[in-house]
């Protein structure tokens, strides 16, 4: 797997070869195996992301004031048919379309979820979406209190009668990024794309790639999660309680991206 892994960053830096069913490498693909070896780069988004997680009550406040209005819920998007509500909605705003993520309550005493934990969050993933001209992560365009995400429930007909099925209660609110058909592997058995052997490779390679990102930049989180656009586009999300290491990637964020690789090497048949 590992030489595998290595022939495709190799090709992927090297060529923009056709892919069967493609005319090239999705355009904002091709940088992020060179991101991988810019340590420059990637140490400045460290001490950026340390710099800014010292005052989170201001990087609150900053994400708050910038969130725009949310005009409409438009539809449930967060779980396959069927599943239950993860709590993620397609929502029109005064700036148009994009996702509203519901934090809600940890029915769990040891997983502490507040402010501190929602922003440390939402800076990690803001910085990531900005990494050298390169998103990692979908955009982040504003957070809202608890009193405005129950205000847009109590106003939208899809969420006035919206239940947790675990019991939790909504505290927070996220605006962020929509990126359209997209599919998480670690969360998802489903098999969203007809991709070929090629472009799973390129997929593969890209969470490669991420993972010496991650391990340089010191970067863990227990929920990280890839989000895969139909492109075989990468993205990360879900950085609740993530930290920042002195020493290398630890084996959490590892296990969670190499879940996801054998997710898509199952699903796909390869």
């Amino acid at each position: 797997m590992v030489t595998l892994l290595k022939i495709f960053m190799s090709a992927a830096i090297a060529s923009t070869n056709c892919l069967d069913g493609m005319s090239q490498l999705h355009p904002r693909s091709q940088s992020i195996y060179e991101l991988a070896t810019w340590n420059g780069a990637l140490e400045a988004a460290r001490k950026e992301i340390s710099r800014r997680l010292r005052n989170p009550e201001a990087e609150f406040a900053r994400l708050h004031a910038k969130a725009p209005m949310v005009r409409e819920v438009l539809v449930d998007v967060g779980h396959d048919p069927g599943a239950a509500s993860a709590g993620v909605f397609r929502v029109k705003t005064n700036h148009g379309t994009m996702i509203l993520k519901i934090v809600l309550s940890s029915p769990d005493p040891d997983k502490i979820v507040n402010k501190l934990t929602v922003t440390k969050s939402l800076v990690i993933q803001d910085a990531l979406s900005q990494l050298s001209g390169y998103s990692l992560s979908p955009d982040v365009y504003g957070v809202l209190t608890e009193v405005e995400v129950k205000t847009v429930m109590e106003r939208s007909e899809l969420l006035k009668d919206y239940k947790d099925p675990l019991g939790r209660t909504p505290i927070f609110g996220v605006l962020m990024q929509e990126i359209p058909n997209s599919w998480a592997p670690v969360r998802s058995f489903r098999k969203p794309f007809e991709w070929s052997p090629s472009q799973v490779g390129r997929v593969l390679a890209q969470l490669e790639a991420i993972k010496v990102i991650l391990d340089k930049i010191g970067l863990e989180a227990r929920d990280l999660n890839p989000l895969i656009d139909a492109d075989g586009r990468v993205y990360l999300i879900d950085f609740d309680e993530a930290v920042l290491l002195a020493e290398s990637l630890r084996a959490k964020v590892k296990n969670n991206i190499e879940t996801a690789t054998q997710q898509i090497l199952t699903v796909h048949g390869h």
